[in-house]
């Protein structure tokens, strides 16, 4: 069953409810080894439980965040990721995880989110337990460049999925 659809559809979806912009997806890539170095000075991430065990995160630059948060609440005259920014980044994901939840619903697959989080840093990485499986989805909006990060795997009982970024 293909978990990833779901969430670049939606993710799709809210970049263009919100900023009347269509993302244009760039070639994915599966990833294995860790640590996965994120290349970006912000991540937004979300977890998923229920019938998927995993994370969905954005990575991207510090500039495109202000400027994601100038266009989508409002944000004037930020420098620096700062609360309002980060407050704005994740009620992104967090619409963007919601409406993949509601997707992965329609195929019978019952999920829930787990509160949003923003990691600020020069030199990110993912961190992943053993079996794991990252896919990276890079996008552009308005020319900037944004990555989409997912590690979902069918949920096991009593068997959570490790996922750090620091």
């Amino acid at each position: 069953m293909d978990f990833i659809t779901p969430f670049a559809k939606a993710v799709g979806y809210v970049l263009e409810m919100n900023f009347s912009a269509r993302p244009q997806w760039g070639k994915p890539a599966a990833h294995t080894e860790y640590p996965l170095a994120v290349g970006r000075g912000v991540v937004a991430r979300v977890g998923i439980t229920g019938a998927l065990d995993g994370v969905m995160a954005v990575g991207l630059h510090e500039k495109t965040a202000m400027g994601i948060a100038t266009a989508y609440g409002g944000a004037r005259g930020v420098s620096h990721v700062n609360d309002e920014v980060k407050s704005l980044l994740r009620e992104f994901i967090n619409m963007a995880s919601g409406n993949a939840i509601a997707r992965l619903a329609e195929q019978g697959l019952v999920c829930d989110i787990t509160t949003p989080e923003v990691i600020t840093g020069r030199s990110l990485a993912i961190h992943c337990s053993p079996p794991a499986r990252t896919a990276a989805l890079p996008f552009s909006l308005n020319r900037e460049e944004l990555i989409l990060f997912l590690t979902l795997r069918r949920a096991v009982p009593g068997a959570p999925l490790a996922w750090r970024v620091f």
